[in-house]
């Protein structure tokens, strides 16, 4: 199939691109016409073409012409360097940073890229001069004692954990210090400590299970299966595949015992980290940082696809995944990762093929059930959702007793249940799910505004929302439920400016505009009322704006018989 035609203002932006490069390559392309080389700004062009339209492949190759075409230009190994960086070329990459330290021009991450290179080829007197280059630009700075730390138990040139006792400048740098320690610690053999520390290691989160997991391996392999076997207790999906794997005489993957090892586990964790910080694009950076150091490891890979599929490059994100959940101990992980891309990426019925898949393996785990009734959900597959999470309620009953279900177990498969149209059914698992969280303002708001709408004692829903909103008093939907109690109940002076706050928190929300029309015409404000409605129907949808639209025209009289969304 033929490349899609770019639109007129893609088209635009591309030739703006390169027709901007003029003056800052005119130095340069002087100098390529004189030689008789090929037009540089032709070459920069077609690069920023590919761009635009959206063929990273293309792009990359134009790019890394327009370099050869003109080598003396910062502006096209800067793009050339960053595409080739994003893309996962490192070839690419190491040549346009080369050709930007030669023009005094590196941006500040590419010291770091620099750095992996020299750990590679072992050149570790270079290495030490570019770490002071990463420690100079600053941005990456936090990432010095740990390199250093690698660096120096790849040369057996000084002590490796001595960089990472210096006193840490923030949380951040702290945090990685303990964990690279802990690594670098059985790294050199020291089995007993290291595996002391990495169980003193306070670590959340899908990390706490990966760092264990690279513990054990490691341990696996000085031979110590006791202190392996300790690591890997538990219900963990992955631990039971760890102790299977070993129980069957076969070794753990990605054992840290390299220092390219160590630097792409390292720059893994940081990658992740800058993206919970919302921090994407160093997040990216650093993904493909950790591949370049150690291209064998799943790890890097996995996290690099989690971040493209932040950036809604969803097409790589997949691609990247491909065959690695046949890799051991990852599977779960990398299917969770592609379910999340075809989701984001409206691939709904795909997303919920997958959901079923890793729900009906054997072996599987509440979670899974969850996501199959999320995507059963987002499909309006009420019935077959809540039945889902009814299957994750039933394993966790299994397994501890009704006490130990999460409440918002209970409050997903309540509000799958209500929708299905079952409210008794319904309001018995929300009442569970309140009760299992008495403090969650969600479950309140929910059992509340759902007594409301099907006519239960107003008095006890206006009590659940009253808790609700003290828990979460600036929440507009919590705000909105609490007033349209108090409008329900006909105490219009407690309501709307209940009602009002909410609007003004939330002006997008269509069923908080149509609440305060509708507590306005009952006020007689019939002029207020009616712009109220008219913010509504503007974000509403077609399903409900043929009710804001006879409201607007017949106020609440005609539209009382119509149903709420």
């Amino acid at each position: 199939m033929d490349p899609i035609i770019p639109t007129c203002k893609a088209l635009i932006r591309a030739l703006a691109g390169a027709a901007a490069l003029l003056a800052v390559l005119a130095s340069g392309v002087a100098k390529a016409a004189r030689r008789g080389e090929p037009d540089a700004i032709g070459r920069y062009a077609r690069a920023r073409m590919a761009d635009v339209i959206g063929l990273p492949d293309d792009a990359l190759a134009a790019y890394n012409d327009a370099l050869t075409a003109s080598p003396d230009s910062s502006a096209v190994a800067l793009r050339t360097y960053r595409e080739a960086v994003e893309a996962g070329n490192k070839t690419v990459a190491l040549r346009a940073a080369r050709t930007l330290e030669r023009l005094q021009s590196l941006p500040p991450d590419a010291p770091v890229l620099l750095f992996i290179d020299l750990v590679q080829r072992g050149d570790w007197r270079a290495a030490e001069r570019e770490l002071e280059r990463v420690e100079a630009a600053q941005s990456f700075a936090f990432l010095v004692p740990a390199l250093r730390a690698w660096m120096l138990f790849g040369s057996r040139q000084g002590d490796p954990l001595a960089p990472l006792e210096e006193r840490a400048r923030d949380t951040l740098g702290f945090t990685l210090a303990r964990e690279q320690r802990t690594l670098l610690l059985l790294a050199q053999g020291n089995a007993s400590e290291g595996a002391e520390s990495l169980r003193n290691l306070a670590v959340p989160g899908i990390y706490g299970t990966q760092i264990k997991l690279v513990g054990a391996a490691r341990l696996a392999q000085l031979k110590r299966p006791d202190l392996t076997a300790s690591l890997l207790g538990g219900a963990d999906p992955e631990f039971v595949e760890a102790r299977a794997l070993l129980s069957a005489g076969k070794p753990l993957p990605d054992a840290i015992a390299t220092p390219l090892a160590g630097l792409s586990e390292l720059l893994s964790r940081v990658s992740l980290i800058l993206l919970s910080e919302r921090a994407p694009q160093s997040a990216l950076l650093m993904g493909r940082m950790a591949s370049f150091a150690d291209a064998g490891r799943t790890y890097p890979k996995l996290a690099t696809a989690v971040i493209l599929n932040s950036i809604e490059r969803r097409e790589a994100a997949l691609a990247l995944t491909e065959g690695l959940e046949n890799r051991p101990l990852m599977r779960r992980w990398v299917e969770q990762t592609r379910y999340e891309i075809l989701q984001r990426d409206g691939q709904a019925q795909d997303a919920l093929t997958l959901a079923r898949a890793m729900a009906e393996r054997l072996g599987a785990v509440p979670q899974d059930w969850i996501r199959l009734g999320e995507a059963q959900a987002a499909l309006k597959l009420h019935k077959h959702a809540a039945s889902s999470f009814g299957e994750a309620i039933a394993i966790v009953t299994k397994l501890g007793g009704e006490k130990a279900v999460p409440w918002y177990f209970w409050l997903q498969q309540g509000r799958e249940v209500e929708t299905a149209g079952d409210w008794p059914a319904a309001r018995a698992l929300l009442q569970k799910a309140v009760a299992a969280g008495p403090d969650q303002a969600t479950a309140l708001n929910h059992l509340g505004y759902s007594m409301l709408e099907n006519g239960d004692d107003a008095d006890s829903a206006t009590g659940y929302l009253i808790r609700a909103s003290g828990l979460r008093p600036g929440d507009a939907a919590i705000t909105d439920s609490l007033g349209w109690a108090w409008v329900k109940r006909g105490d219009l002076a407690k309501g709307i400016p209940l009602l009002e706050a909410a609007v003004e928190a939330e002006p997008a929300l269509a069923e908080i505009s149509e609440h305060l029309g509708d507590a306005y015409w009952k006020a007689g404000r019939r002029v207020d009322a009616r712009y109220a409605w008219r913010q509504a129907l503007i974000q509403s949808e077609d399903a409900d704006a043929a009710r804001i639209t006879d409201k607007m025209e017949f106020g609440l009289k005609s539209a009382a018989a119509q149903p709420r969304p």
